[in-house]
């Protein structure tokens, strides 16, 4: 790429940068005095408008040299070079949902681990909220993307296996278990039938279940486990194949194996709570 064009490109960032953060601050003062509606996100805000005015077209060619950078920082393991990175791909195509879910990974996860193994657990969680939070944002800016709730959703279950982050989310009043399964079913209901959501539904239901039989409310696992038996089956419906013999094929088989395994013991768990 010329070196000319390349200059151009970075001089519309800057220029870009600048409007963004002047224009911020006056989006900041307008939702303090409830003078706009901030909640919509379904166009661009008014400083990313006009950068990407500034930018006009080299904003895709921006976007494109962004992504690679931002691949080179994730393989050097540059997180907090990447988290700027991945910020400025959202400012400038606030659609494209790898750009948050790659930061939301990068501060939930990479940062946050990084701080576990200091002892640094306060500051771990404090990028794990962000890193949470973040992907809330793409959401709102991407309501209809079965993808980012997908994401958030799976996301938050992980997270919520860890024995401190369990307690921190405690501590907000979340139930990570609950959180993950209200965002994988609103991913399940935009994007409608799915193996891997409705496999990823089944578990959740099917967690929800044995927790609630722990806790003696058998009504409640009774309806979860039927419930995860629904998401199963459908999952085993839809389950990617392949040609004979081939990887996909045979993942195939042992996916469909593993399912009807599952679906055998949710079978007797069902009858077990109907008998009871």
């Amino acid at each position: 790429m010329p070196t000319s064009l390349i200059k151009r490109i970075g001089i519309a960032l800057l220029f870009f940068l600048i409007l963004n953060a002047l224009l911020g601050r006056v989006e900041t003062q307008r939702a303090k005095e409830e003078l706009v509606d901030t909640s919509s996100y379904d166009a661009l805000t008014p400083g990313e408008f006009v950068g990407t005015i500034a930018l006009a077209g080299f904003r895709a060619m921006a976007v494109d040299m962004l992504w690679v950078r931002a691949i080179d920082l994730w393989k050097e393991k540059d997180w907090y070079q990447a988290l700027t990175v991945y910020r400025l791909i959202s400012k400038l195509q606030p659609h494209f949902e790898e750009a948050w879910v790659n930061n939301g990974w990068n501060m939930a996860i990479n940062i946050a681990v990084s701080k576990r193994q200091k002892g640094a657990d306060a500051e771990a969680w404090g990028w794990v909220e962000r890193g949470l939070d973040y992907l809330k944002e793409g959401i709102s800016r991407n309501p209809k993307s079965h993808y980012l709730h997908y994401y958030y959703g799976w996301l938050t279950y992980r997270i919520g296996q860890d024995e401190y982050y369990r307690a921190r989310f405690a501590q907000d009043g979340l139930d990570p278990l609950e959180e993950s399964y209200l965002y994988l079913k609103k991913a399940s209901d935009l994007k409608g039938p799915h193996y891997a959501y409705d496999n990823r539904l089944a578990f959740l239901l099917h967690e929800k279940g044995v927790w609630a039989q722990e806790n003696g409310n058998r009504v409640a696992a009774l309806e979860f486990f039927k419930a995860s038996k629904s998401h199963m089956e459908r999952a085993s419906t839809l389950i990617p194949d392949g040609p004979p013999g081939s990887e996909a094929h045979l993942n195939f088989l042992n996916y469909k194996e593993s399912l009807t395994r599952k679906m055998a013991d949710l079978d007797r768990l069902i009858q077990e709570l109907q008998r009871s």
